[in-house]
């Protein structure tokens, strides 16, 4: 994958914790040092960062898909 195929994934799974919750903390700014590795450590890597669950509910890119790298300063906006 290219890395804005990666910033996609983030960027969709950023915006899918835009929960109730979390409305009061839109402009918080997550800093990501995520190094190319395997779609599951990254998104592990991206949970560990935020403090946001994520789930993956397909199993087509099965531990066989890299990503990344992602670094920067991003928000949930």
């Amino acid at each position: 994958m290219r890395l804005s195929s990666v910033a996609a994934v983030l960027a969709c799974a950023l915006a899918l914790c835009d929960l109730p919750a979390r409305a009061a903390e839109a402009t918080v700014t997550y800093e990501f040092d995520i190094p190319q590795q395997p779609l599951d450590t990254a998104l592990r890597a991206f949970a560990e960062q935020t403090g946001l669950q994520v789930a993956r509910f397909d199993d087509a890119a099965d531990g066989g898909v890299t990503v990344g790298p992602i670094h920067g300063k991003y928000t949930l906006k």
